[in-house]
């Protein structure tokens, strides 16, 4: 009988144990499950936020692009505007495109139009 009860009471031993480390397994599980969908949650909002950083870089690119186009209408139209006034002032064609930066080509059609 001292061996049955002894049997039965390390039966009872390892059962508990064993139940104790499933609990503690789920709570684990559960702990685990809990942080996935709250990490779930902050990449969610992480890419959302980068979803509106790349759209307000995409406008300020656009923005800079429309920039740049000003920047060099207002250029051409001042080196146009120089190389007028030089041409008035008498400077040879060469001279006025070495000191503008405008072509050849871009004095001939700028002779053309003048004259009319």
């Amino acid at each position: 009988m001292t061996s049955e009860l002894i049997l039965f009471a390390s039966a009872a031993a390892v059962s508990t144990l064993l139940a104790g480390g499933v609990y503690v397994a789920l709570r684990r599980k559960r702990a685990l499950k809990k942080a996935t969908h709250s990490e779930k949650a902050v990449l969610a909002k992480v890419a959302e936020e980068q979803a509106k950083i790349g759209a307000t870089i995409e406008a300020m690119a656009s923005e800079i692009k429309d920039m740049r186009s000003d920047v060099q209408w207002l250029t051409s139209e001042r080196m146009i505007d120089q190389a007028i006034n030089m041409a008035r002032e008498g400077e040879s064609g060469s001279e006025i495109a070495r000191q503008t930066g405008i072509s050849a080509d871009e004095l001939v059609a700028m002779q053309a139009f003048r004259r009319h």
